[in-house]
């Protein structure tokens, strides 16, 4: 997204240098790096909800195979343990996909 954004910004400004116009597009420069940032967010928020699901899925799967492996219902230590791991890699897919800008 970062890099889209920094496309997107060069050749707005290569065009505005072209034109001559230089000093005179603020504020239109401005209203396009709101909407790219608007359109990366709603992007964003789209693959969170895609990792959430991800991470439920990984969730189930490790419960049952872990419950098929022990022959027994788990304690509750050891789901926790599962879902302890399910939370650390969702957070971390969720970091890799928050944009840079949104991070600060």
């Amino acid at each position: 997204a970062a890099r889209a954004e920094a496309r997107a910004l060069d050749a707005f400004d290569a065009q505005v240098e072209r034109d001559g116009s230089e000093g005179a597009c603020g504020p239109q420069r401005a209203a396009l790096l709101a909407t790219l940032r608007k359109e990366a967010w709603a992007e964003f928020q789209e693959q969170r909800k895609l990792a959430e699901e991800a991470a439920a899925d990984a969730l189930a799967a490790r419960l049952l195979r872990a419950m098929r492996r022990r022959g027994a219902p788990l304690r509750t230590r050891e789901k926790l343990g599962h879902l302890r791991a399910a939370v650390d890699d969702y957070r971390a897919r969720v970091g890799a996909l928050l944009p840079e800008w949104a991070a600060a």
